[in-house]
C-alpha cells in the first residue's frame, strides 16, 4: 500500500512538472528590429495650444526575455524588461495673454518597466497565433533639450505624453506577434519534442503502476 502511495505521489509530481509546465526563450532580435521599423505617424492638434510631431521613431530598443511556457494545452507568453528610447521632429505654438510662442527642433522620448502577457494559441495549420495580448508601460517622458524656452516647451509637451504612450503600447503586441511569427518553426519543434518526452516517462508509470 505505501508503495502504490508513493508512487502515485510520483506519478503526480512527473504529470504536473514534467508533462505540464515547459518554458521556451525565444530569440529577442525579431521584436527589436521590428519596433524599430514602426510608422508611428502623426500626432497634431490645433488651437491655443497647437503641436505636430511626426518622424516619431524607435532609436534604441531592449528587453530581458521573451518565453513561451507550456502548461497543458495553454501556452502563456511573457515580455519582461522592455525599455526603449526615441525621437521625433516637433512643432508648437502657444498663445498666452497676447503672446505668442513659437519654437521647433527635436525631442528625446524615454520609456521602461513595459512588459507583455498575451496567450498562444495552435492554428488548424500549425501555427502559432497571439491572443489576449495586455502591454503596460510603467513610465514614458518626453522631453526637450538645448532652448532658452525649456520649461514652457516640456510643459506643453507633457500634454501629449500619454498620446506617445498609446502609439508605444500599441505597436508591442504586433511586435512580439511578428517575433512569435518568425520563430514558429523552433517554437513547434521544442513542444513536439517536449510532449513526446513528457508522454514516454509519463506512460511508463502509469504502465508501472498497473502493474
Amino acid at each position: 500500500m505505501k508503495g502504490s502511495f508513493t508512487l502515485l505521489i510520483s506519478l503526480y509530481m512527473c504529470c504536473f512538472f514534467v508533462c505540464d509546465a515547459q518554458i521556451i526563450t525565444l530569440d529577442k532580435q525579431e521584436m527589436v528590429k521590428y519596433l524599430k521599423n514602426v510608422d508611428f505617424g502623426t500626432i497634431e492638434k490645433g488651437g491655443s495650444t497647437s503641436y505636430k510631431v511626426e518622424n516619431i521613431r524607435v532609436s534604441w530598443f531592449d528587453l530581458d526575455e521573451i518565453t513561451l511556457e507550456s502548461a497543458g494545452e495553454r501556452i502563456e507568453v511573457a515580455v519582461k524588461g522592455a525599455e526603449g528610447k526615441m525621437d521625433a521632429d516637433y512643432w508648437i505654438k502657444q498663445k498666452i495673454w497676447f503672446i505668442t510662442i513659437k519654437n521647433s527642433g527635436r525631442i528625446k522620448v524615454s520609456f521602461s518597466g513595459v512588459t507583455v502577457s498575451a496567450a498562444a494559441t495552435m492554428t488548424p495549420s500549425g501555427q502559432i497565433k497571439i491572443v489576449n495580448c495586455r502591454p503596460a508601460i510603467g513610465y514614458l517622458k518626453a522631453r526637450v533639450e538645448g532652448s532658452g524656452l525649456d520649461w514652457i516647451i516640456n510643459t506643453i509637451l507633457s500634454f501629449f505624453d500619454g498620446k506617445i504612450k498609446k502609439k508605444v503600447s500599441d505597436s508591442m503586441c504586433p511586435a512580439l506577434e511578428k517575433a512569435v511569427e518568425k520563430q514558429s518553426g523552433k517554437i513547434e519543434e521544442h513542444t513536439s519534442e517536449l510532449q513526446s518526452h513528457s508522454d514516454l516517462v509519463c506512460r511508463l508509470l502509469l504502465e508501472k503502476k498497473k502493474k
